[in-house]
């Protein structure tokens, strides 16, 4: 396993009742590969039996682009919501769906085993004081069996009904900046986990605010990194794919009498645990100092989240940390690792499908964070939707997920072999923006 990916990731510590479960009716016709999956793979070891621990499935990722679009929650609306980070499939726009990340290129992800994974994952962006869009050092995906299944409960009738990612199943995670019912905001919150660390040593852990670890002397030296991770709940209801984005998917619940954690009767379908993570390296500089009104004392304030300033609030920075996820793996790989990884109790990494072969590498991904020194690898923020009929409208017909490269490597503006500042990205950023508006006159 690679050191960044032993972190602890919290996951959901769910059981099932034993009784037989009615199969789930509300997937997608799953679309297949349009190429052979076999030239995506490599030769790779059977990874041991987890033994005490539960079946796991995990890969790391470059990020891939940002962009002012959300396809599941404001979908084929350009310029709608806060700027994303995302990761996995590049072809991401405002009008993504299932259909258009399996119809996308082989080359369009960036994950480990890319071609067989075309899913797409994303996070609101990491802002910097200056304006500009922290790129991720890398992005991890961890699917997980539940917690209750581990050792030998793995092979309980309850562990063994534990259901596939559904086909096109669309998620999203973490704090909801619309919700008004306290219980639901606190189950929201235990989704959350952002630390900061120190080489390997843990300044501060599972905060839900980035002030809680400014305060604890976060980013006060130089290669600090902090780790925003966003734990999916994995209750389904087994006939919707998105719904209101949130309810078709919920926490379980535990028996006050028993003990005893399962999913309830309205989403009766267990799902494998899956967490997002994103990890950041920190500067000194990327801080500056305060007076507290309230405290009259010097403070520290850094980067904040893009969604911390939706619609021109001012929420304590971090405070609103959550992730979205759009399914869309070549079915027969997600079939492989879900039997061969989750159900046997293997802890699979790098892709590994625990039947001798693995995802393949895409070139040139890096597995480890990037070495900052002084050179950091930023973005221009995208701009505030214009004003008149450009803001938050639909635009079918533009497929232009807003991206440029300026290697003409596919490697976007996020590939970690960039200089420095991204200024050609600039440059083509402003570019495709008066373009659009040429074409929209």
């Amino acid at each position: 396993m690679l050191p960044f990916m032993k972190t602890t990731l919290l996951v959901l510590a769910t059981a099932l009742p034993a009784a037989a479960l009615a199969a789930p009716t509300g997937e997608l016709t799953p679309i297949a590969s349009t190429f052979d999956i076999n030239d995506y793979l490599r030769t790779a070891a059977i990874p041991a039996d987890s033994g005490t621990d539960v079946g796991a499935f995990r890969f790391v990722c470059e990020p891939t682009h940002t962009l002012r679009a959300d396809p599941i929650v404001y979908p084929g609306m350009q310029f709608a919501g806060h700027v994303h980070t995302f990761s996995g499939n590049g072809t991401v726009n405002a009008n993504t769906d299932y259909a258009s990340l399996r119809g996308s290129a082989p080359d369009a992800s960036r994950c480990v085993g890319y071609a067989i994974n075309q899913s797409a994952y994303w996070m609101p962006s990491l802002i910097s004081k200056d304006g500009e869009t922290f790129i991720p050092d890398y992005f991890n995906a961890y699917y997980k069996m539940p917690n209750s299944c581990a050792g030998a409960n793995s092979t309980t009738t309850a562990c063994q009904q534990v259901h596939e990612i559904p086909v096109g199943l669309q998620l999203v995670a973490g704090v909801n900046m619309n919700e008004t019912d306290p219980t639901k905001i606190a189950a929201n919150l235990k989704e959350v986990h952002a630390r900061c660390l120190r080489g390997s040593a843990a300044i501060i852990s599972d905060v839900k605010d980035f002030q809680e670890m400014w305060d604890a002397g976060c980013g006060t030296q130089d290669g600090d990194v902090i780790i925003l991770a966003v734990s999916f709940p994995g209750c389904w209801n087994g006939n919707s794919l998105s719904d209101d984005h949130r309810s078709h998917v919920i926490p379980p619940f535990r028996n006050t009498n028993t003990g005893v954690v399962s999913c309830p009767a309205s989403h009766p379908t267990q799902l494998p645990a899956m967490t997002q993570q994103y990890q950041y390296t920190l500067m000194a500089s990327d801080f500056e100092t305060f007076t507290d009104p309230v405290t009259n004392t010097q403070k520290r304030r850094g980067p904040y989240l893009s969604s911390d300033r939706m619609g021109g609030q001012m929420r304590p920075d971090g405070s609103t940390i959550h992730a979205d996820y759009m399914e869309a793996w070549d079915r027969s790989i997600l079939t492989r690792w879900h039997n061969n990884c989750l159900l046997a109790h293997h802890n699979c990494d790098e892709a590994e499908l625990a039947d001798g072969k693995a995802g393949l590498y895409p070139p040139g991904l890096k597995f480890t964070a990037a070495a900052r020194g002084h050179g950091r690898f930023y973005q221009p923020l995208p701009p505030e939707p214009p004003s008149g009929d450009d803001a938050g409208t639909s635009d079918a017909g533009d497929d232009d997920p807003g991206l440029t490269d300026p290697d003409g490597g596919g490697g976007g503006c996020c590939n970690a072999s960039t200089p420095s500042r991204s200024y050609p990205f600039l440059v083509g950023f402003v570019a495709l923006l008066l373009g659009r508006r040429r074409r929209r006159r």
